[in-house]
């Protein structure tokens, strides 16, 4: 990301995003290159072009990944509330959105079959050299292959977007709980320990 990009609350939700998709894939991939050339190979390749970690953080399980969000990511973020509001603005678009490509792409898959069927099954075709009636179908085939797996890629992307969102606010929120309750306890040892020197005044005047 560039230096001079926006970044609401100083967050680098780019660099984090990388952080929460890429758990566990650095250990996954240590393990297979241990026997397999493709991972050694995949493993250099991600090495160089994460070097220091500066495209995202290497970490292997998802509550190093909490901890790493409770004591790192948003440790500094002053307004938590705003902050979630922020995150449940941006889950709420990638939700819309992966709910709105899977409503189209049904009917468009429909459509095109459709319309690729009723050619096939024209009087017409007869007159269509079975060679280019072969090609058309093959083009169609491989045309519709490539559109049906950039649409679920594209989906995949904008899911994981939503759930980091939903991941990240959950663990902001049970961390706001968590201090809650820290300083609920603090405040009733306070009051007790209060109680507990006006006990012995007491006993001490009597």
């Amino acid at each position: 990301m560039k230096n001079d990009a926006y970044m609401p609350y100083n967050f680098n939700i780019e660099y984090e995003y990388l952080t929460y998709k890429n758990i566990g894939v650095e250990e996954k991939i240590l393990y297979k290159a241990k026997r397999n050339t493709f991972y050694r190979l995949r493993l250099l390749i991600r090495k160089f072009f994460n070097k220091n970690e500066r495209k995202y953080k290497n970490l292997n399980k998802y509550s190093e990944w909490e901890e790493y969000v409770k004591n790192t990511s948003v440790a500094d973020i002053l307004n938590k509330k705003d902050f979630i509001h922020f995150l449940e603005a941006k889950a709420r678009y990638y939700d819309v959105i992966r709910h709105t490509v899977g409503t189209i792409l049904t009917p468009i898959f429909v459509v095109i079959l459709s319309g690729a069927l009723t050619i096939f099954l024209s009087p017409f075709q007869g007159d269509i050299l079975p060679d280019v009636i072969l090609f058309s179908w093959l083009s169609f085939i491989v045309i519709l292959y490539i559109v049906l797996i950039y649409l679920n890629q594209s989906n995949n992307y904008r899911n994981n977007r939503y759930f980091f969102c939903k991941d990240y606010i959950k663990i902001i929120e049970e961390q706001e709980q968590e201090q809650e309750q820290e300083q609920e306890q603090e405040q009733e040892q306070e009051q007790e320990q209060e109680k507990e020197k006006e006990q012995s005044n007491k006993n001490i005047n009597h």
